[in-house]
């Protein structure tokens, strides 16, 4: 397992000349989810979005291949719409249902689905609970590391 350190250092190498293009995919994401929710009033955001969080998850896992992202590629998700939505919905259920027990269990479970979307994107042949019982194994005994390295390691705290 790569330490905090070579990880932070590859995810550099990986993106090293593609900030840019990155930067506009995700502003376009942004603006389009941002755009069907105002015109939608919000419902919108549960058909659009989670494509669209797809396509990002894509493009995020095709820079680990070695694959430059394209502008179309923020439409890939589309392909796997349906998944896309049902994994989504069933995410937003079990955090809000796990939320409900208090606050902590609702953040563990939102860290134990975190790689739902990275699964569904490397696995389009899953369905969405499928991908949720993936990530909550994938991420079992790592919670907290994620935790460290998303929130703690970055902003110079460890």
């Amino acid at each position: 397992m790569l330490s905090r350190a070579e990880l932070k250092n590859l995810a550099r190498a990986q993106i090293r000349g593609k900030i840019l293009i990155l930067f506009v995919c995700s502003l376009l994401i942004g603006l389009i989810g941002s755009a069907v929710s105002s015109v939608l009033m919000g419902i919108g955001a549960f058909i659009i979005m989670p494509p669209l969080m797809l396509s990002l998850y894509m493009i995020y896992l095709n820079l680990t291949h070695g694959i430059p992202p394209e502008i179309g590629d923020i439409f890939r998700g589309f392909n796997n719409i349906g998944k896309a939505i049902a994994l989504f919905l069933w995410q937003v259920l079990f955090v809000f249902l796990w939320t409900l027990l208090l606050i902590i269990p609702g953040i563990i479970k939102e860290f134990a689905y975190s790689m739902s979307f990275y699964i569904l994107a490397e696995n389009p042949n899953m369905t969405g609970l499928e991908a949720l019982k993936e990530s909550e194994n994938m991420m079992y005994g790592h919670k907290m590391e994620l935790f460290i390295l998303q929130y703690l390691s970055y902003r110079g705290f460890y």
